[in-house]
């Protein structure tokens, strides 16, 4: 069903639930965010109206070891 624009910076929060009836603790996409940041990586949403939610994570590929 997708994520409102207005909603969609929301779920990079921390024990952010779309709804109530939501099973999880709300953390996942924020763990997700914040392990991304160590890296230097991104995650980001895409969701048009009504046709669910499209995620793309960016992980730079490593020069040095």
């Amino acid at each position: 069903m997708g994520i409102p624009e207005s909603e969609q910076a929301a779920v990079f929060q921390m024990f952010h639930r779309a709804t109530y009836h939501s099973k999880g603790s709300g953390l996942g996409l924020y763990v997700a965010q914040k392990a991304l940041e160590q890296v230097d990586g991104e995650i980001s949403l895409t969701s048009p109206n009504g046709t669910g939610c499209e995620f793309t994570i960016r992980i730079p590929q490593l020069t040095h070891i």
